[in-house]
């Protein structure tokens, strides 16, 4: 879960780096990467106060993604730097790089750029089930749902278990 820093949290980041607290200890304090701490003092460098404000959405081209994949894939630049640069979001540059790596120029070029992840079972559609696809269905469907009731009932002898000893559950 992506968290939104507010424009004065930004505003202190860039003030304690340009008072030389290491990168390490505002990853630490403020929670964020180092990506995004040299992405911020970039922004700030380049935009002055106005780069750390919410940027408005906005079309991106496609020429611009090929820029950005190529700048990376040639290391002319790191990628915090390439985001600063062209006044893009680092999730956005990293999904532009992986749709190029998953199927080239073409990918990345697409309207609505698709990845077919396979899940546990394929849709079955009315029309094309048979009675023994629908019989692998119900196994199937039985099986995780006996799996979860026995995970289920595992936490809660565990939960049972701490309880009695006096100790809380952990929050993980």
């Amino acid at each position: 879960m992506s968290i939104k820093h507010s424009f004065q949290e930004k505003e202190l980041i860039v003030e304690l780096h340009k008072r030389g607290i290491p990168n390490s200890s505002l990853v630490n304090r403020f929670h964020v990467t180092d990506h995004y701490v040299r992405i911020v003092c970039g922004r700030y460098e380049r935009y002055g106060i106005d780069g750390l404000k919410e940027k408005k959405p906005h079309y991106i081209s496609d020429d611009l993604k090929v820029q950005v994949v190529d700048e990376y894939k040639k290391h002319l630049l790191s990628l915090p730097n390439i985001c600063v640069k062209y006044d893009v979001s680092h999730t956005a540059a990293c999904r532009w790089i992986h749709l190029y790596k998953v199927g080239g120029y073409e990918l990345l070029t697409r309207r609505r750029p698709i990845i077919a992840i396979p899940m546990g079972l394929k849709k079955i559609t009315k029309k094309d089930a048979t009675y023994e696809e629908l019989q692998d269905r119900v196994e199937y469907l039985e099986a995780e749902n006996a799996l979860l009731k026995k995970v289920k009932a595992l936490v809660e002898e565990r939960n049972a278990a701490k309880l009695k000893i006096g100790r809380k559950p952990s929050k993980n």
